[in-house]
């Protein structure tokens, strides 16, 4: 489970045409935390991955439980967003 999330929050900063630099900065952290999300190197807490969700404007249920086709709707709307 921790690789489809890290998979799907990699996917979600993409989306969002941000940096791992952007994201640390925002929810203040280091771009090597977001690069270890990212690869399912280190556990994290919950208040880490509840500003991720913030951020990218997604629930913690999309991003753990939510199927691929709600995911891939949700990676959508953010490209349309931020094109």
């Amino acid at each position: 489970m921790r690789e489809q999330i890290a998979k799907r929050l990699k996917s979600l900063r993409f989306a969002s045409g941000m940096t791992a630099d952007d994201v640390a900065h925002q929810i203040n952290c280091s771009a090597n935390h977001i690069w270890q999300i990212e690869r399912a190197r280190c556990k994290t807490n919950i208040e880490s991955i509840a500003k991720l969700c913030k951020l990218y404007g997604v629930s913690i249920d999309l991003l753990v439980y939510g199927s691929d086709k709600e995911f891939q709707q949700a990676i959508n709307t953010i490209y349309s967003r931020t094109a």
